[in-house]
C-alpha cells in the first residue's frame, strides 16, 4: 500500500476520519482508565484518565484560542488593500 493512496482516501472521506480520530482517543481514555494507581506521586494521578483528558481538552482549547486570537489580529478586512 501507497501511504499517499491512503492519505488521499482518508482526506476524500473525512467522516471516516473523523470516527477513527474520535475513537482512537475514546480508546486512550479506556486504556487510561485500566492502568494500575497504587504508586500515585500525587492526588490527581490516583483520578482516572485525568490527564488524558486534561491532555485532550488542553490541547482543544489551545487551539480555538489560537486560532480566535490569529483571525482577530491577522484578519484584514476585504477592502484593506485597495
Amino acid at each position: 500500500m501507497n501511504i499517499s493512496k491512503i492519505t488521499e482516501y482518508l482526506l476524500t472521506r473525512t467522516e471516516l476520519l473523523k470516527k477513527l480520530f474520535f475513537g482512537f482517543l475514546i480508546l486512550l481514555v479506556v486504556f487510561d482508565v485500566l492502568l494500575p494507581r497504587e504508586d500515585a506521586h500525587f492526588f490527581v494521578d490516583r483520578i482516572p484518565a485525568f490527564w488524558t483528558l486534561f491532555t485532550i481538552i488542553g490541547g482543544y482549547l489551545l487551539v480555538r484560542f489560537s486560532k480566535g486570537l490569529a483571525h482577530t489580529i491577522l484578519g484584514k478586512k476585504e477592502d484593506f488593500y485597495e
